[in-house]
């Protein structure tokens, strides 16, 4: 499988094998040194450096470069502070729609939680899908009744 970002970029995989992206996931280096510049020149002088018209443009640079990775205009992709953000808020606009939502039952609780919240506010259907089988029991299968049967 050919990676989207060399693993040169990652200083713990020059010695380590990382598997733990979903609770905290690796960084890029080139990320690192654009989040530190953006650290040292902008967020330690808040707007005072940042008229209203160069915050309001702050991330259009990132927004173009997301919508030319995956093919489509600017104006349709959202740039958020994490997954829960963005899950949260699709959740709030499905929510205000006839909607059906699949969730895998072993998935991080800040994954679920805005799909069922949107379930309880509107017409959104929840679907779990369980990607582990049930356990297996040593005790046999307690008998059923003629009218279960």
């Amino acid at each position: 499988m050919t990676s989207l970002v060399d693993r040169s970029e990652y200083a713990a995989l020059a010695e380590h094998i990382y598997l733990n992206q979903a609770s905290l996931g690796l960084i890029p280096s080139r990320s690192t040194a654009a989040m530190l510049l953006f650290l040292s020149d902008v967020a330690q002088y808040g707007n005072i450096r940042l008229s209203d018209e160069n915050e309001a443009h702050l991330l259009d640079e990132l927004r173009a470069e997301a919508a030319s990775f995956i093919g489509t205009d600017s104006s349709l992709v959202a740039i958020t502070g994490g997954a829960s953000e963005a899950l949260s808020q699709s959740a709030e606009l499905v929510g205000t729609a006839d909607a059906s939502v699949v969730l895998v039952s072993s998935d991080f609780p800040s994954v679920c939680y805005p799909w069922l919240l949107a379930a309880r506010r509107s017409a959104t259907r929840i679907t779990a899908v369980h990607d582990r089988p049930p356990a297996q029991s040593s005790t046999p299968p307690a008998p059923r009744s003629t009218s279960e049967q």
